[in-house]
């Protein structure tokens, strides 16, 4: 094309029909003809003399002539780079090589880009035998600039990514090509920024290293050399070393036995004083083991019940490391930061509740005693950090022992929570209401039946006075207890829930309103424990069913007219009509024809109307709820099929949102 340096500077441009004519001469050249369109750019790329922001633009238009989302679209880009002749190809490959020599490191950044996506499409099929000895010349070449270093080794791990997400292969011959250049590059005495590109190289590489693994001393000097980068001075080159270890202990768990007790010895240190994000690094290790150990026991059993013998054996070296590991976590549940957004922020307290909670699924009773003599010696301690961490072990460790064991626990524990829900510090009081979700999601024949009434009552009570995390914790707590009574037989018309329901549901629908219903997922945490309650509730509670029904339907008639000035609003908007449709769902489920009967126009006309949203799970909810009318009324509700159909219809034609069209096709078969 005429000047392709315009053209790029103009795609940039603020005014739409500059930007617009630009984009189309690009896709005319493009069209026009591909290799020397490919050739163009990757000459403005690698011209010295040329401003470093078309330089950049031109690498990043020729790396997404091959890259693309979708398999099927990157494939048909592929093949047709591959239709390129190989003199061509080799001319627009010696371009992007000699990029990666720049002196401008955001034209050697984008060049290490532009080129890995070349490789990935050429390794496979063992072409372009010239990419690996070049990368492996400008990383050990003494007289180049560390920036060419570095950029040759992001180079490589930009490749060995896209090769890893594609599924594919590489010869033997590769990986050992690229094994050696890494190598070279994260040897201690190279500088920290070169170590830590050959750190996330290796990282990304490590998934085609299985016959380098097989091999012992090949598999020494990558185990060597990745702990040894663990020592580094830099937090960055540590924390990716980790991130090695991590994927060694997923992709070749069998080969971890001569390295435990170095890796046991490192992670340990590194937990208790390294820097947070290289000690999270650490704890993630042991997190992949629980996970690999977890499969291995799995896969064990399901052998042992078939008669066959497993394939795989479990070293049990999170047993092992039992006695240690659990303290070690349990001090670091003290570390809490008290202004964290536990929905954006991950902190070492967060990450060993979790690494606690993965442990107890693998070892299951062997955890409990354990953990019970940190958890009972403080959750009732003086200092506040103590009495959470306590609570949050406990939490953390309800799923994986049986309730054989933990049961007594359970039993003691509910008394000493119902009593911290008004603990003075607001962690406590959350991380308490969270406990006793897990109790009666997890253990719930475990509570004794007289602190019922008191468990109800006590998260009933902080609904509306607590902090919206706290209150949605409750809601949490309520939507499982409410559920452990799916399987009541209800002999006697009522159970245990049904004296509460009234002020239960009452109070609920008043938390869906409260100050801060938009934070912690408060809204929907109420509405979906409204639902649990009415879905599990006994027969004397139909009386309340036919008063609350009017209620919904006036809710979700109003929302209609809530005022929508930002996304913000119309998201809410449209998220509180899925919610009171999901009510109405299951109120029209639980009632019956005649209780309904007298609201079906109601119904339909909110739910028709909700169907002219945009929103799909607005959608979902409002086909469901009709559903449930349908079932009811069943010829009744003829009436409104000419009414629904257009919705069935677009419903149908909407699969990219699988759903909403998954629930179409079901209304559509009731009705």
């Amino acid at each position: 094309m005429a000047d392709l340096t315009q053209t790029l500077l103009a795609c940039q441009s603020p005014d739409p029909a500059t930007r617009s004519a630009a984009e189309q001469a690009l896709t005319q050249a493009e069209s026009t003809n591909l290799p020397q369109f490919f050739l163009a750019l990757a000459t403005e790329l690698s011209s010295e003399g040329k401003d470093v922001n078309t330089r950049q633009l031109a690498g990043l238009h020729l790396k997404n002539l091959i890259s693309a989302k979708s398999d099927a679209l990157r494939e048909e880009r592929a093949a047709r780079w591959t239709q390129i002749s190989s003199a061509e190809r080799a001319s627009i490959k010696s371009l992007l090589i000699s990029a990666l020599l720049s002196m401008d490191g955001t034209a050697r950044h984008t060049a290490a880009q532009a080129c890995a996506e070349v490789a990935a499409v050429e390794l496979p099929f063992t072409e372009w035998p010239e990419f690996l000895p070049a990368l492996m010349e400008n990383v050990s070449k003494a007289e180049n600039a560390d920036g060419v270093k570095i950029s040759s080794l992001e180079c490589l791990g930009f490749t060995c990514e896209l090769l890893a997400v594609q599924g594919h292969d590489i010869a033997q011959d590769v990986t050992n090509q690229m094994l050696t250049t890494i190598v070279d590059g994260i040897r201690a005495d190279r500088p920290e920024t070169i170590r830590l590109a050959a750190a996330i190289a290796l990282r990304n590489s490590l998934l085609f290293t299985a016959k380098n693994m097989e091999n012992v001393n090949e598999r020494n000097m990558i185990m060597q050399t990745i702990c040894e980068a663990t020592q580094s001075a830099d937090v960055k080159v540590r924390a990716a070393a980790y991130e090695c270890i991590v994927t060694i202990a997923f992709q070749y768990y069998d080969k971890l036995a001569a390295y435990m007790q170095t890796l046991f010895n490192l992670t340990f240190e590194t937990i208790r004083k390294d820097e947070e994000t290289v000690a999270l690094q650490a704890i993630e290790f042991w997190n992949t083991l629980c996970e690999e150990e977890m499969e291995i026991l799995d896969e064990v059993a399901e052998a042992a019940e078939n008669g066959e013998q497993p394939e795989r054996t479990c070293a049990n070296y999170v047993t092992s490391a039992l006695e240690h590991l659990i303290p070690l976590l349990s001090e670091q549940l003290t570390k809490q930061e008290e202004d964290a957004d536990v929905e954006e922020e991950w902190n070492i307290s967060m990450a060993s509740a979790t690494c606690l909670n993965l442990v107890a699924n693998t070892v299951e009773d062997a955890i409990i005693p354990v953990i019970m003599p940190f958890v009972q010696g403080n959750i009732q301690n003086e200092n506040w950090r103590l009495r959470e961490a306590a609570t949050m072990a406990f939490g953390s460790v309800l799923e994986g022992p049986s309730a054989e064991v933990i049961g007594t626990y359970v039993n003691q524990s509910i008394a000493v929570l119902l009593t911290a829900l008004a603990d003075p510090h607001a962690m406590v009081k959350d991380t308490s209401a969270w406990t006793l979700g897990r109790i009666c999601d997890l253990h719930v024949r475990s509570i004794p039946h007289e602190s019922f009434p008191s468990l109800v009552t006590g998260l009933m009570n902080i609904l509306l006075t607590e902090t919206p995390r706290v209150s949605s914790q409750a809601c949490f707590a309520l939507h499982n207890l409410a559920a452990a009574f799916a399987l009541d037989e209800n002999d006697n018309g009522t159970n245990a829930l049904s004296q509460y329901m009234p002020m239960l549901l009452q109070t609920l629908l008043q938390v869906t309103e409260r100050e801060g219903w938009d934070e912690c997922n408060l809204r929907m945490g109420a509405y979906e424990a409204v639902n649990v309650l009415i879905q599990h509730a006994a027969p004397d509670c139909k009386p309340l069913f036919i008063q609350l029904l009017p209620v919904i339907l006036e809710r979700l008639t109003q929302s209609f007219s809530l005022p929508v000035l930002t996304n913000e609003d119309r998201d809410a908007k449209e998220g509180l009509q899925g919610l009171l449709c999901g009510v109405v769902q299951v109120l029209c489920i639980k009632m019956d024809k005649e209780s309904v009967m007298p609201y079906a126009d109601t119904i339909m006309q909110n739910t028709l109307q909700v169907l002219q949203s945009k929103s799909a799970a607005a959608h979902e909810e409002a086909l469901l709820a009709t559903g449930a009318l349908a079932d009811q009324l069943l010829a009744d509700f003829e009436k409104y099929l000419a009414h629904l159909q257009p919705f069935i219809l677009q419903g149908l034609r909407n699969y990219e949102a699988y759903q909403v069209c998954q629930v179409a096709v079901g209304l559509f078969g009731d009705l």
